[in-house]
This record gives C-alpha cells, structure tokens and sequence, in this order.
C-alpha cells in the first residue's frame, strides 16, 4: 500500500498537528537533525564512484564497503542518557523514482508502507520500544514517509475497538485503517543530504521514499534509543517541506 497522490503542502492547521514541541517523546516523534560536515564529506570519494555505476546490486556492494566507524559514532552520541547499546547497523543504496524503498527479502518486492517489528513489544507498550537514526548520505533528497498516529491508535481506528490487551499486529492492519479511514493523510518528510531523522519504527506506519530523486540514494541506519535533539532556533522538528 502506498499513499494517493498528489502531494500537496499541508494547511496552517495541519502543520500545528503535525510538528510537536521539542518534549514530545522519543517512542512517539519523528525529527529532523543535520549531520556534521565532516561526517557527511567523509563519503564523498563513495558518492563521486557510485555515480560512475549503474547496476543496483553493484552499487550496493561497493557502498557497503565503506568505513562507517564516524557515522556509527554520531548515533553512538544522539543515544539516550545511560543506553549506548545500537543494532541493525547497515548502509544502502537505493534506485532514484521508488514511492517506498523497503524490500521484502523473500520475494524481492518492494514492500509499502509498514510497521517494523524488530523487538516485538504489545501494542500498548510499542511506543517504549527503540527507535532508528536514518542519516541521508547521498547526493539528493529522499523521503521519510508515515502516517502520524501511534500504532495502538491505528489499531483501534482499524478494528473499530478501545481494549488494547487484545490487539495484536497482523498483516491486515493497514488495510483495516485505509477501509475505515480512507482520507487520512500521510505525511511526507524531506530529508535532505547531510541530514537524518529519527523515528519510532516499530511504532509507526512509515516506509522511505526516492520518488523526486535522481540520483542514487545512499543512507546509513541504526536501531537504539535515541534522544530528540533540542530544538534550534528557526528549526521545527519534524516540520513538513
């Protein structure tokens, strides 16, 4: 499932709902930091040679080879107070003009807009589950895409039902929202290059997207706890471009 087009530029009032103030909680918040210049200039020998490429599988192999000690790093450094533990370290290159990047690995299908379930948690507690630090280290725009509710709320719009000790997540569950809710936007979230965002995956319906790229699209990700940065002045978090 993929969100309807067009794309369009969200109202005064849908952006108040939209961007939150710097207390929202990591478990239920998307943010938008930039990397440090050093950072994203340390793989610029890796973009000049992916350019030069035109095969999907080989790109990905050279990409991958790529030293990744500085960027592990910098997620290292936005993990919570006390909790320095990251997994589902990897790097990756997509294809420009995709709606969703997300493959299946058995079919080899692109997958849609989904929820990850890397750590399993009850519907009532996914918002306590960690969340993912996604830096865009390629040369274009690519999209964060995801509807911005809470998974347990997408569930009781879905099954019509408040009582969360029985919800459970099942592969209908996006279907069951999109026949009940047919007109809920989906937001989508630019992150440009030297940029990253953080959000609550396993809490979220969400996938990426390189429809308005057209270049290859080369990001870095990792699963922890990750804290939301302070906000900078002239600077929304989570603000829709």
């Amino acid at each position: 499932m993929v969100a309807r087009e067009p794309w369009v530029l969200p109202s005064a009032s849908e952006l108040d709902t939209i961007v939150n103030g710097v207390s929202a909680a990591p478990g239920c918040c998307v943010a938008v930091l930039s990397l440090s210049s050093d950072l994203y200039d340390e793989f610029d020998a890796a973009r000049s040679m992916a350019e030069m490429l035109s095969d999907w599988d080989e790109v990905n192999r050279y990409v991958s080879g790529q030293p990744l000690q500085r960027a592990i790093e910098c997620a290292t450094e936005h993990a919570e107070s006390g909790s320095s533990q990251i997994w589902q370290m990897g790097i990756r290159v997509n294809p420009p003009g995709l709606p969703n990047v997300t493959v299946d690995n058995k079919t080899g299908r692109l997958v849609g807009l989904h929820c990850d379930n890397w750590f399993g948690a009850q519907m009532k507690a996914r918002d306590g589950s960690p969340n993912r630090i996604a830096m865009n280290l390629g040369n274009g725009d690519r999209y964060f895409t995801y509807i911005n509710l809470p998974l347990s709320r997408i569930w009781q719009l879905g099954n019509d039902a408040t009582d969360l000790s029985v919800a459970r997540l099942t592969g209908d569950l996006l279907v069951r929202f999109a026949e009940r809710m047919p007109a809920y936007p989906v937001v989508r979230l630019r992150i440009s290059p030297g940029e990253a965002y953080i959000a609550p995956t396993d809490n979220l319906i969400h996938d990426g997207s390189t429809q308005a790229g057209y270049e290859w699209d080369i990001y870095f990700t990792v699963v922890g706890r990750f804290g939301i940065p302070m906000q900078r002045p002239g600077q929304a978090v989570g603000e829709t471009r």
